[in-house]
């Protein structure tokens, strides 16, 4: 699943169950695996119609509609 929260300044999850009343959007997406070398930092992307988010062999990506 996808979250996206509103809450800035916060490092990983850990205290999500805190801060859930402010998710703007939930959706669920499969994850697949990144084909190659794995991506070291967390890479955001947008190309057409979607956001591409990878972190080392994970990849998401999310529709996104204009």
């Amino acid at each position: 699943m996808f979250i996206l929260n509103s809450e800035l300044g916060q490092w990983g999850a850990f205290k999500y169950n805190e801060i859930k009343g402010k998710d703007v959007l939930q959706v669920t997406v499969p994850a697949s695996s990144v084909k190659g070398t794995a991506v070291e930092k967390l890479t955001i992307t947008l190309p057409s119609n979607k956001l591409v988010l990878e972190w080392d062999k994970t990849r998401v990506e999310v529709p996104v509609r204009s």
